[in-house]
């Protein structure tokens, strides 16, 4: 009765007594679970130690399939390689500039018969080329491969527009295209009228180059840009070289 009376008069320190058996419950719980997880750790430790790696084993048929790949493929005929063509550069040292200058004056004492000799030509190229380095207007010679080449496809179209009475004719129309390789292909924009001049009239000196130069401004930036093209004329040129080789 006496008990009972306690209990009843302080009821706090049984709600304490029912809490603190509660809370030991709890931690011996927790600590059996760490001490599972610790065992387990342990555990897989030792198996992961103990595990060796798995080799990867090829079987025999594979080898024997692959060894038989191999064979055929060294078996296979190779198909003979396409054989290298030989380019044969073209040879222009038989080819003098010289030569190819005096080709120009066989062409035009060819076509027309009113030149002494195909040297005329030579001398007046040279002549006209003299005279714009004498004055100033260029410092080194005009007289170079393109140039003739240049000059004689001019001389071609010019024989064919213009009618030629005599050698001053012929010396007349030459220094006219001559004129216009000079114009075109030089380092002026313009040159002189003197050097180039055989008859005094200028005025028909210039419409003369004017109506060649339109005929022939398509050939001429053909002539400047396409190598093929080129080629071709310096080959018809050199048809009439093959003349002063002879005579050499």
């Amino acid at each position: 009765m006496g008990a009972f009376l306690s209990a009843s008069a302080n009821p706090h320190l049984a709600v304490k007594s029912r809490r603190s058996g509660s809370l030991d419950g709890t931690k011996s719980a927790a600590v059996k679970i760490a001490k599972d997880m610790k065992k387990l750790t342990t555990a897989a430790a030792k198996l992961k130690l103990r595990s060796k790696p798995v080799k990867i084993v090829k079987s025999a048929s594979a080898d024997a399939i692959l060894e038989e790949e191999k064979k055929e493929q060294q078996n296979q005929v190779k198909p003979d390689p396409l054989p290298v063509p030989i380019i044969r550069k073209e040879t222009r040292a038989e080819y003098r500039l010289s030569d190819l200058c005096i080709a120009l004056g066989h062409y035009v004492h060819q076509k027309t018969a009113y030149l002494a000799a195909p040297t005329e030509i030579v001398q007046w190229i040279r002549l006209a080329d003299r005279a714009l380095q004498l004055n100033g207007w260029t410092l080194s010679s005009f007289i170079c491969e393109s140039h003739v080449v240049f000059t004689y496809s001019l001389m071609c179209a010019a024989l064919e527009m213009f009618h030629c009475k005599n050698a001053l004719d012929v010396k007349q129309l030459f220094f006219m295209c001559l004129y216009i390789s000079y114009t075109y292909n030089a380092n002026e924009i313009s040159y002189p009228l003197k050097p180039f001049l055989v008859y005094k009239d200028r005025v028909a000196f210039w419409d003369n180059c004017i109506n060649l130069s339109l005929s022939m401004s398509e050939e001429m930036m053909r002539l400047n840009q396409d190598h093929v093209h080129y080629c071709k004329i310096l080959r018809e040129l050199r048809i009439y070289a093959a003349n002063v080789c002879v005579e050499h």
